[in-house]
């Protein structure tokens, strides 16, 4: 995904004469496509990203190239968002550093299986940019492990004869 950036209409016409240097015409490429998205709290752990469920901070991300080589890091912001941006046309891995997540979270959304709850949960997805394209849907989701609840019930009451029962008269 590139375009000439420079001239408008991408040519110049210069008279040259033999032995003239000319060094003032530049061309240039921009980069346009865009990777990114979001790295959020699956409270319900149904794969999708619900209203209420709230990005992740701070959660490293790499970027990969088609030899699986790291191109660039970043960090989500405040809202779980991260952005590639500047991107040539090529196949991309995005992959989340699992050892910045909160501690025992586990992965309930990747974006190789988006809007259910994820089978093959590696991490990782992938995204193609041609003609300068923003792919935006490279969404990873993470629930808190499971706690589990137990209750205790009974009573409590003075054993004023102490022999560990209930008796008339020991209120509880």
């Amino acid at each position: 995904g590139s375009y000439l950036s420079a001239p408008a209409g991408g040519s110049y016409t210069n008279t040259v004469n033999p032995g003239d240097a000319v060094t003032t015409d530049d061309f240039g490429f921009a980069y346009n496509g865009a990777i990114g998205d979001t790295v959020f709290n699956d409270v319900n752990g149904n794969g999708v990203q619900n209203v209420g469920e709230a990005g992740i901070p701070n959660v490293t991300v790499l970027l990969k190239d088609g030899s699986n080589n790291t191109i660039r890091v970043l960090a989500t912001d405040a809202l779980g968002k991260y952005l590639f941006k500047g991107l040539s046309d090529g196949t991309y891995t995005v992959v989340v550093d699992t050892t910045t997540l909160p501690a025992g979270w586990v992965q309930t959304a990747d974006p190789d299986q988006p809007g259910v709850t994820c089978t093959t949960c590696d991490s990782q997805g992938t995204a193609t940019i041609s003609g300068g394209n923003q792919v935006l849907t490279q969404d990873f989701g993470y629930r808190a492990p499971s706690v589990t609840t137990y209750s205790v019930s009974g009573t409590v009451w003075n054993d004023a004869d102490k022999n560990g029962a209930i008796n008339g008269g020991e209120a509880g």
